[in-house]
């Protein structure tokens, strides 16, 4: 029997009728520098079109994982199901609305394997409109 890696990081995205800027987010996760995730994609009960776009990505990347809650459970109860479905060593979290820079999981990732001490981060943001323009960091 083969042994399957677990990844070193799973990011847990809780998705509720983001269509609108769900793409976006979903690729800037995927396109990472550091590529050694799983993307664990949870459906709270979207009516929009949410579920295509993720069913998407499914069939697309093999990182990511999707999931469907049976009904709307609201974000925290559904971030804890993100929790016992994770199988990395980090966890990282995103909402629907977010975009990740191109480094964000290697900058994190180095930074906890260099101090194993700390066991939660942060970091800034842009806080940009709906067009992309940074209103303030």
């Amino acid at each position: 029997m083969v042994a399957v890696k677990s990844p070193i990081v799973s990011v847990i995205l809780p998705i509720f009728n983001a269509e609108k800027y769900l793409s976006v987010c979903i690729e800037s996760v995927l396109n990472q520098t550091f590529q050694d995730f799983e993307l664990i994609l949870i459906n709270d009960g979207s009516t929009d079109g949410s579920s295509v776009i993720i069913k998407k990505y499914e069939q697309l990347d093999k990182r990511v994982k999707v999931f469907n809650n049976d009904h709307n459970l609201g974000i925290i109860d559904t971030l804890n199901v993100g929790l016992r479905l994770a199988k990395g060593k980090y966890i990282a979290r995103m909402d629907s609305d977010d975009i990740c820079v191109e480094d964000r999981l290697k900058y994190q990732v180095d930074y906890l394997d260099e101090h194993e001490y700390i066991f939660l981060i942060g970091g800034s943001f842009y806080l940009i409109d709906e067009n992309g323009l940074v209103l303030r960091t």
